[in-house]
């Protein structure tokens, strides 16, 4: 049976359909149908079987759309959109290809997936610990201190690479993906694009600049092909740090990496659940909560404001939700419930002020402004302001989803996290690690934060510490582990 009959019901228990998924795609990865297109990796690529299988399944769990119920671009209906956009490929990659000399560059630390301005400093308290580093983006930016790559997407790759992966797939490839999509009812050609192009990408950039370690910030957006191919260039360690809570579903399957830094030391235990391969995980806190909070820097820029941080009783940590999250048929209505708890108790408890405090990238969305009209108490907070420092200046927190609430549990301050119907197991736990902290129903809310309110609310740090370490010093940790683990 295709993978492709998976069925996804919006009804279900969100778990039990993820689940379902899971074993879809890892029964599928098992096709004795693949064995010709696996072999094809092996040989042409050298590419182990291993890492193209935990590829496919990465591509296959990104594919899947919650909203329809079903695959996209994996479609067989799709195998002749797919073929053209592999031609094009080629002819844009090996148009765009730059011929290199064979003399690499070294160096202690290599940091890699960098999209903006704010992310390339965000680690400089952890590279300044090392004398040679080097950012690599896939956006033009230039590091101030460190030496800087522009890599992006199809743009200078190395073209002799470019012509040989062409040959290499008009020969033998396209052939093999045909037959084998033909078998599987499932459109091979889509994910060998991806395949090849990350072949590409990363033999271009780890050939030329070589590092005993790698690091990149989004743990969800690990690479098997970049993990084996910078251990190929006499890379030692390829590693991660854990932005987020792990997301069940979307970004939640198949990470690979062989060090993953994260917040506590269960932070990662869904995502064993979910097909992980983790060489090592080391906790060591939230790398941003110790940027944005503890460094010196920041800490003197702190003292230089005229203008106070607002101080709120509770202050909720908003998110960017959008359809990439409408998983289920009772995600959105519990969201904007939640809202409207705060609503229901700036109304029932006037005295008290009440916040929601979004990111700095927040659009306004439309229906969260008509739930929070109903409560004019409840104010929506600058989004240029620090969301951490308006949260160390309120007595409460609460949030639906946010990572902040498992940061912020090390600062011993009160977090409830809101969760209506106790739906929300694509950010929350399905077990009872948050249960002294859930509210799921309204006057479960209005308990907690009375009590919170009161100072009768305690963290207990005992608990909360293998959800997220204290952060600060997170930065250091990492470092460490680097200069005591190289070879």
């Amino acid at each position: 049976m295709s993978i492709l009959s998976f069925r996804y019901s919006r009804k279900d228990y969100f778990k039990k359909s993820c689940d379902g998924l899971k074993k879809g795609i890892d029964s599928f990865s098992k096709s004795p149908d693949l064995e010709s297109y696996y072999f094809h990796f092996e040989k042409h690529y050298r590419i182990p079987r291993s890492v193209i299988e935990m590829e496919i399944k990465s591509y296959l769990a990104g594919d899947f759309d919650y909203k329809s119920g079903s695959f996209v671009k994996s479609s067989f209906s799709k195998i002749f959109h797919s073929f053209y956009s592999f031609v094009g490929f080629f002819i844009y990659v090996i148009f765009r290809g730059k011929t290199f000399s064979n003399k690499a560059k070294y160096y202690d630390l290599i940091y890699e997936g960098v999209e903006s301005d704010l992310e390339k400093v965000r680690l400089d308290a952890l590279l300044n610990k090392f004398k040679k580093c080097l950012v690599v983006s896939k956006v033009n930016l230039r590091h101030e201190k460190f030496d800087t790559v522009y890599l992006p997407n199809y743009k200078s790759y190395k073209r002799s690479l470019c012509l040989k992966a062409f040959l290499v797939e008009v020969i033998f490839g396209f052939r093999i993906y045909l037959i084998g999509s033909i078998k599987t009812k499932v459109n091979l050609i889509g994910v060998s694009n991806r395949l090849v192009n990350r072949i590409l990408y990363y033999e271009t950039l780890f050939s030329q600049y070589r590092g005993a370690f790698c690091i990149q910030e989004r743990h969800y957006s690990t690479s098997a092909i970049k993990n084996f191919i910078f251990k190929k260039y006499e890379g030692q360690e390829s590693t991660t740090l854990q932005k987020n809570i792990i997301q069940m579903g979307n970004h939640g399957f198949y990470y690979d990496i062989d060090t993953a830094f994260s917040l506590g030391s269960e932070s990662l235990k869904r995502a064993n659940d979910y097909g992980a391969r983790f060489g090592k995980i080391v906790p060591v806190g939230s790398a941003f909560m110790d940027h944005y909070c503890f460094k010196e820097k920041r800490e003197e820029e702190n003292t230089k404001k005229n203008d106070p941080e607002p101080c709120y009783d509770i202050v909720c940590l908003g998110g960017n939700m959008g359809e990439y999250q409408n998983t289920y048929d009772t995600f959105f209505p519990d969201y904007y419930e939640h809202f409207q708890w705060l609503v229901d108790f700036s109304n029932e408890f006037p005295q008290f002020q009440v916040g929601v405090k979004h990111h700095q990238n927040n659009d306004p969305d439309p229906k969260e402004l008509e739930v929070l009209k109903k409560g004019p108490r409840v104010k929506r907070i600058d989004q240029k302001l620090c969301s951490y420092e308006t949260s160390f200046n309120s007595k409460v927190i609460v949030t639906f989803a946010s990572t902040m609430g498992y940061e912020m549990f090390s600062s011993g301050k009160p977090v409830i996290f809101l969760d209506p119907g106790r739906r929300n197991v694509q950010f929350l736990p399905e077990g009872e690690e948050i249960n002294d902290f859930r509210a799921t129903s309204y006057e479960e809310f209005k308990s907690l934060a009375l009590k919170a309110l009161n100072g009768k609310f305690k963290v207990d740090r005992a608990k909360t510490d293998p959800l997220c370490e204290d952060s600060k010093g997170a930065l250091n940790r990492v470092a460490k582990y680097f200069l005591e683990n190289k070879v």
